[in-house]
């Protein structure tokens, strides 16, 4: 077996110019996205900076989701702090002003957007579901309400687009099928073992 992570088309995700105090959220806004885990970062960050606005990509696909955003946007006085975009279309012209993006998943396999995101400019904030840490910087994944509204107040837009190059680029992906469909043709053995997952 090998593994080959996703690629990132580095053509497509060009840098763009961040705003350190716009924050992306992007997924379907349903529980094992955690959008509840947002609000409450996004409330605990408006109390100390009112600066910030998050800014959510993405269709609710979930009704009791929903009702909950109903509920609790208002009641945390978060209607001029959350901006919800819906589903989009154009991906790399919305990730061209945020400078964080927030990820909140309880479950990635990998995390696209947090990838694609790096790669625009946006300084990654990662809840440290499994495997996060071997994914993604560790020093960007948090375990606490209080970490995340750290990390996004320290955050460096534009830090880590060489850093996902070097690790995701769509070229290194490209490299690593076309090394496994040699060896499988040349019916040599697979070079590197599979790494382990937490």
């Amino acid at each position: 077996l090998a593994v080959v992570p996703n690629g990132i088309d580095l053509r497509r995700f060009v840098a763009g110019t961040p705003d350190r105090y716009r924050v992306a959220w992007v997924g379907h806004l349903e529980p094992k996205k955690n959008p509840m885990l947002l609000l409450q970062i996004a409330h605990a960050l408006h109390l100390r900076d009112t600066r910030y606005t998050f800014h959510i990509a993405g269709a609710c696909t979930d009704l009791r989701t929903q009702r909950y955003l109903r509920r609790l946007v208002p009641a945390l006085d978060l209607g001029g702090t959350l901006r919800f975009d819906g589903a989009v279309a154009d991906m790399p012209a919305w990730y061209a002003d945020k400078g964080v993006l927030l990820s909140t998943s309880m479950y990635e396999s990998f995390g696209m957007n947090i990838g694609e995101a790096m790669a625009v400019g946006a300084f990654p904030v990662v809840h440290d579901f499994p495997g996060a840490d071997c994914l993604w910087p560790p020093e960007c994944v948090f375990h606490s309400i209080d970490e995340a509204v750290a990390l996004i107040r320290s955050g460096r837009p534009g830090l880590y687009r060489d850093w996902v190059a070097e690790r995701y680029s769509l070229e290194r992906q490209e490299a690593a099928m076309l090394r496994i469909l040699d060896q499988v043709a040349s019916g040599t053995r697979m070079a590197q073992p599979v790494p382990a997952r937490p």
